[in-house]
């Protein structure tokens, strides 16, 4: 199976995904808001416990976070 992305005012949405349902070989998902994949890692852990780029990186995961959703004004 194959995924395609049909974007439509919101006026017809529900016209479009009823019309999408009437097939039987289609499945219609409603991904309206992007869902965000929460991270698995526990605290304590750090990037250099993988493998990868983050080998010889130090920084723990909270201060990954604590940096990147730190806003400056």
């Amino acid at each position: 199976m194959r995924t395609i992305q049909i974007n439509v005012p919101d006026n017809q949405h529900k016209v479009v995904s009823d019309l999408l349902k009437t097939i039987p070989s289609i499945e219609v998902t409603d991904d309206n808001v992007r869902s965000i994949i929460p991270s698995n890692a526990q605290p304590g852990e750090k990037p250099s416990d993988y493998a990868g780029p983050w080998k010889k990186d130090k920084r723990d995961f909270q201060e990954i976070r604590r940096k990147s959703w730190t806003r400056k004004r």
